[in-house]
């Protein structure tokens, strides 16, 4: 397979309910989407989701990657996965951000599946499970408005739920008492505090949350407070996951994180990690290693990213949590017609023979008409050796 073209795009599409958190609010996703046509005139789709207080990354930064790219990827064959494999994992990190490597991945591998007519879950998938129960995230709300979103969701039926917190304990303790009146059944909580605690509101807030049932706490430092981090690990560690996430941007931070034992608990998301393959590396890094992983999503994704994550897991048997899923729950459309949504048990099955390529039929005038085209590049075509 050769790529003529790579055309990218600024995805906006307003969510239904305005997500917040410690660090920002938004009331529209915020993601790129980055198609490559080869030259047999197949089309795939790759989608990522650049944050500056994550990564770094913007959709500016992404763009002059993707005209970077365009350039690395003129006269590359891509006889099969193992070369898609080889350049996104081998040559390209360290060269381009991970945004960008995340959404050239999931492109190259919708295109080359389709051109070769295969599904991609088919060949990479191992059989391990066949559906995947996903956690509900929800937003940063005052305890009223928590419960009338866990009203107007009254049909989803999670056993799990990841709360966005910020500094203020006895919010953070009423919703957690509110979520668990309003489910009749136990429910795991898990909180994610967005880099807003102090070392000594760790130290305060932790033990009380702890009496409240809550034995998982996200990214509680900025990345750059690492140490604290392993601080707060060998305080709690024992009772408690201490999980990385906005710390966790590449292999080498997995490796650092684990070295130095500064958290016992991953965050894996697609788009921050540099898609499937680069994630399933660092997944195994910390599996050898006793450190647990989940399957972590940007909010606003789509069906496209929610598709790659969904490979990842299929080829990572033991991850314990996975986020996403939130499809048309969350977003006003889709990019497909029929969005990747989970089910009202939190549940959706694994995509095996949906199609070719990973499996997501993008419309394309739905892609046109939420997104703004910031670059298409021409490839010229391989030249062939002379007779």
């Amino acid at each position: 397979m050769n790529i003529t073209q790579f055309s990218l795009r600024h995805v906006q599409i307003p969510l239904r309910v305005a997500f917040s958190q410690a660090s920002n609010t938004t009331q529209q996703s915020h993601s790129l989407v980055l198609e490559c046509s080869s030259a047999e005139g197949v089309k795939g789709y790759g989608e990522c989701c650049p944050r500056l207080y994550v990564t770094g990354e913007d959709h500016e930064s992404v763009s002059r990657d993707v005209h970077q790219l365009a350039r690395m990827a003129s006269g590359r064959t891509f006889e099969d996965l193992d070369a898609i494999r080889q350049w996104v994992c081998g040559e390209l990190p360290g060269k381009l951000g991970p945004s960008t490597i995340c959404a050239l991945e999931q492109a190259l591998l919708d295109a080359w599946g389709k051109e070769k007519g295969v599904n991609v879950f088919e060949l990479l998938g191992n059989g391990h499970k066949q559906k995947l129960e996903y956690s509900l995230v929800l937003p940063l709300l005052p305890p009223p408005a928590l419960t009338a979103l866990l009203r107007r969701f009254h049909f989803l039926h999670p056993r799990e739920i990841k709360l966005k917190v910020d500094q203020q304990l006895s919010t953070s303790l009423e919703n957690i008492r509110r979520i668990r009146r309003f489910y009749p059944w136990p429910v795991n909580i898990r909180i994610d505090a967005n880099c807003s605690w102090t070392f000594a509101q760790a130290q305060a807030f932790i033990p009380a949350l702890l009496e409240a049932g809550v034995h998982s706490f996200e990214q509680i430092f900025p990345a750059g407070m690492e140490e604290c981090m392993g601080l707060i690990t060998d305080e709690f560690g024992a009772q408690a996951h201490i999980m990385a996430d906005e710390s966790l941007i590449s292999y080498r931070h997995a490796r650092y994180l684990i070295e130095n034992r500064l958290c016992n608990r991953f965050n894996l998301k697609i788009s921050k990690l540099g898609g499937v393959f680069n994630s399933l590396r660092i997944y195994k890094l910390a599996v050898a290693n006793g450190v647990g992983c989940q399957l972590g999503a940007h909010y606003g994704e789509s069906s496209l990213l929610t598709a790659a994550g969904m490979l990842f897991s299929a080829m990572a048997p033991n991850v314990h949590v996975h986020e996403g899923g939130l499809g048309s729950l969350l977003l006003t459309h889709d990019l497909c017609p029929q969005a990747w949504t989970l089910a009202n048990d939190c549940t959706m099955h694994l995509p095996q023979s949906q199609g070719y390529g990973m499996g997501v039929a993008v419309e394309e005038k739905l892609l046109e008409n939420c997104s703004t085209l910031l670059a298409r590049l021409n490839l010229p075509l391989p030249t062939l050796p002379a007779c």
